[in-house]
């Protein structure tokens, strides 16, 4: 009863004082979007190629140029002879010096078709988005330095 009867004799505060407050808060609430924040700045979106979409821009002869070299150098393994192979598409410490151009062209030779599609198939998907990032130079310089 102690209780009850403290809270009716508790004053309270003026119904016009707790409206005014209100009225001030619709107010700063009804203000202009840019008034009350930052303006937000424009989405920027990559265009985004689909799963198995080609390559496109620079991408396109710089990946298809390496799955092409790579493939064309995989069936020369099949056809030519072996011996001319070995000699000018594999790298040794004793030909180096004979043959200088194994350094670049051992970079497209593979050891079987599962080697080679596995290869070109992480080309095909990770190169254009690396040649987007560092430029068609960039990446090449990256290809051969991974070959060596």
């Amino acid at each position: 009863m102690l209780i009850a009867a403290a809270r009716r004799a508790a004053p309270r505060a003026a119904p016009c004082c707790i409206g005014t407050v209100r009225t001030a808060t619709r107010r700063a609430h009804q203000l202009p979007r840019a008034a009350t924040t930052a303006p937000r700045r424009p989405k920027i979106t990559t265009p985004r190629r689909s799963f198995l979409a080609l390559p496109q821009g620079e991408a396109l002869p710089v990946v298809g140029g390496l799955i092409g070299a790579n493939c064309l150098v995989y069936g020369a393994w099949q056809v030519v002879d072996p011996r001319v192979m070995t000699r000018h598409f594999t790298l040794s410490n004793d030909d180096v010096l004979q043959y200088p151009h194994t350094l670049v062209t051992s970079f497209f030779s593979h050891a079987s078709g599962w080697h080679l599609l596995g290869n070109m198939v992480t080309l095909f998907f990770f190169g254009p988005e690396a040649i987007g990032a560092l430029g068609a130079a960039r990446f090449l310089a990256v290809y051969g330095g991974a070959g060596l």
